[in-house]
């Protein structure tokens, strides 16, 4: 009976070991599949270039990127950002890059507010990202926007 009691107690706890194993693993996986995929979106490069009044994308990921959009927020209404121009792209192949006119943004003083430029595109395993031109670059969560108006946040 003892012995009985005593294989038991091993097994449980080699259980243990084996299942926090599992674990351990299944998580450095999913961190190893997100580094990969914020890798391929770090390599796209978005500035603004003062001198030609234009603004850039370089696609420098060894992959392409798809759903391209160029935005410019506008006007805030009842705490929401509207859109004031916006230009798409189907996709930037590798190594890729495109050059927008912005000279009609700048004011007659020939300043410009960058603050509102955002580009969104998907990736090669079909993650939404936005970056914008001060460099932050974040993972877009479509359920954010259905999260954001189920709340009544985005009632005007």
């Amino acid at each position: 009976m003892v012995l009985a009691g005593v294989a038991g107690y091993v097994a449980y706890r080699l259980f243990k070991v084996e299942s926090e194993r599992d674990r351990k693993a299944d998580y450095f996986q999913k961190e190893l599949a997100e580094e990969k995929s914020r890798e391929q979106a770090a390599s796209v490069g978005f500035w603004h270039d003062y001198e030609k009044r234009t603004i850039a994308v370089l696609n420098a990921s060894k992959l392409p990127i798809y759903a391209v959009v160029i935005t410019r927020g506008g006007e805030t209404v009842a705490g929401i950002s509207i859109v004031g121009w916006m230009r798409s792209f189907a996709a930037l192949r590798p190594g890729e890059s495109i050059e927008l006119s912005i000279s009609d943004h700048y004011d007659e003083d020939g300043d410009i507010n960058t603050t509102g430029y955002r580009i969104w595109f998907d990736d090669n395993s079909n993650k939404r990202w936005v970056r914008s031109l001060d460099g932050d670059l974040r993972r877009f969560h479509p359920d954010a926007i259905r999260d954001f108006f189920a709340h009544g946040e985005g009632r005007v």
